[in-house]
């Protein structure tokens, strides 16, 4: 047996380089900076074998966190190729079956990729000794971004969250908190804690210095649960059981569609968020150098004031503090406002919460969560606690997201259960009530001048209705409905659907449809 870990930091660059997608032409479409780890792990496991003078039948157990699962990942695809192609040249001098290779990594970015041409695709058969234990509100696992084919090989085994476990979540953290904090009985638990704001658009055009509101909000971005906010920004009702998981999947979604296609990435975005990375994460951080949180707020509202007021006075500030041009800020900062424009509640919400974001990738935290499934931990646990629970590792967690745009009335029924799990009641000329959204289930309700838009998430578990009603004055009016299913592990991430989509007089509804067979269309 040889076990073979990768660390994930320690070495400076390594923030830099996982930004540092490549444009696929070195690396067979993968992630550039994790297949060339991977093929060093591959040499140096070759290397060790020969000069050990190991020989025969060997197991190989690999593993890794973030970073290091990254590599691990695309080490044990990579190796998994090998051996299926019959390969006797994987390691010299020793033979190495399959079901001999043991692969688990924990919080690993994406860095296999659909688009590959010698490896077979990430979900393939081939990788079912590859498993991923994954944090869905970890926007670490987000990257590299799917719209771009990555994936990770193997099987996606989720922890436990609010969303994709409803039914047991509270009892789920409370023996994950409990483990935890007999370890580490001063931590404040602010993991999986999310709170959705929203800001006044009106207020905020009516603002005439925009860096007044910056600072202010850097002031107190460690205080944000005390409510020492600038009065335009409070909690947002209107958004219920929102997760970091929902908000950071919104954000990237609307972002890749101004950034484009890979190339577009690779020149508007990578040079500002490589120097960034560096700058926040390194071993030998700069005292002077602003907090993860500050520097979150700081982009988020620079962006801002750069959309609406054209206000470029930040920049020299990041330029300062990242060493980089005005130009890689300027092309950050208009990718950042046009997601503004679109999901500005989202985008508010994740800058002020970026702490607790972040904190869904701390390694201490998983292990936890790791241990709280472990039967064998939990039952030496549980002679001190009897109440710790068992939390369940979901695998394949896809949901569905529908948007509804000028339907102002919507029930969601979940056809398994035959029930109601989701009720938002419209208004002609008001902001519509959420009178029901059950936990594991998301709501939100956005009221723009020249039209409304439902939002709805559910997990992709159940199969679902839809009755939807509209009601205009204006003669012609349009209406139209998209659907979103998203894949933890499969080939297609997105895939939508105008499911309404007619000009409609007086009364439009109401409009029903199966979200399951639409889907499946």
């Amino acid at each position: 047996m040889i076990a073979c870990t990768v660390r994930s930091g320690g070495y400076f660059l390594e923030w830099e380089n996982n930004v540092f997608l490549g444009d696929g032409t070195k690396s067979d479409y993968m992630h550039e900076g994790w297949y060339n780890a991977a093929n060093k792990v591959i040499d140096f496991l070759g290397s060790y074998i020969k000069e050990k003078g190991i020989t025969g039948k060997i197991k190989l157990w690999v593993s890794g966190f973030s970073r290091g699962g990254a590599t691990m990942n695309l080490t044990a695809g990579l190796v998994d190729n090998k051996i299926a192609k019959g390969s006797d040249s994987v390691f010299p001098n020793v033979t190495l079956e399959h079901n001999d290779l043991y692969a688990y990594t924990f919080e690993a970015p994406q860095g296999a990729n659909v688009n590959s041409k010698t490896v077979a695709a990430p979900t393939d058969a081939i990788y079912n000794n590859i498993f991923n234990i994954i944090n869905p509100n970890d926007l670490v696992t987000k990257v590299a971004m799917a719209d771009y084919g990555f994936r990770r090989f193997g099987i996606d085994k989720y922890i436990t969250t609010q969303f994709f476990d409803p039914d047991n979540f509270a009892s789920n953290r409370e023996s994950v908190k409990e483990i935890y904090e007999a370890k580490y009985p001063d931590y404040k638990w602010i993991s999986d804690d999310f709170t959705m704001y929203t800001i006044n658009t009106a207020d905020l055009i009516s603002l005439t210095n925009m860096g007044v509101l910056v600072r202010d909000i850097v002031n107190v971005v460690d205080s944000i649960e005390e409510g020492k906010l600038p009065d335009i920004i409070h909690v947002n009702d209107k958004k219920v059981h929102y997760d970091a998981n929902t908000a950071v999947t919104l954000l990237i979604d609307r972002a890749m569609g101004k950034i484009g296609n890979r190339s577009d990435y690779c020149n508007k975005i990578q040079p500002f968020a490589r120097k960034l990375m560096k700058v926040l994460f390194t071993d030998v951080k700069d005292p002077n150098t602003p907090s993860i949180g500050e520097i979150g707020i700081k982009l988020v509202f620079q962006a801002i004031a750069y959309g609406v007021f054209g206000d470029s006075s930040f920049i020299s500030d990041f330029s300062k503090i990242t060493g980089a041009t005005d130009e890689e800020i300027k092309s950050m900062l208009e990718i950042l406002w046009y997601t503004f424009e679109e999901y500005p509640n989202e985008m508010i919400s994740v800058g002020i919460c970026i702490k607790n974001v972040f904190e869904n990738h701390s390694t201490s935290i998983n292990m936890a969560h790791i241990q709280a499934q472990d039967s064998y931990y939990v039952d030496h646990y549980r002679k001190n606690n009897d109440k710790v629970h068992l939390v369940p590792l979901r695998n394949n967690a896809d949901f569905f997201r529908i948007e509804l745009v000028d339907l102002n009335k919507a029930w969601l029924k979940n056809t398994d259960k035959d029930q109601v799990v989701i009720d938002i009641a419209g208004h002609d000329t008001g902001a519509s009530d959420i009178n029901t959204c059950k936990d594991g289930y998301i709501a939100g309700y956005y009221n723009y001048a020249t039209y409304e838009r439902l939002e709805l998430f559910m997990p992709g578990r159940y199969n679902y209705y839809i009755d939807a009603y509209e009601h205009s004055l204006d003669l012609s009016h349009h209406v139209k409905g998209l659907i979103w299913h998203y894949f933890s592990n499969g080939e297609m991430y997105r895939k939508s659907k105008v499911f309404v989509d007619e000009d409609v007089t007086m009364d439009g509804g109401p409009y029903k449809t199966n979200i399951e067979k639409v889907v499946n269309e």
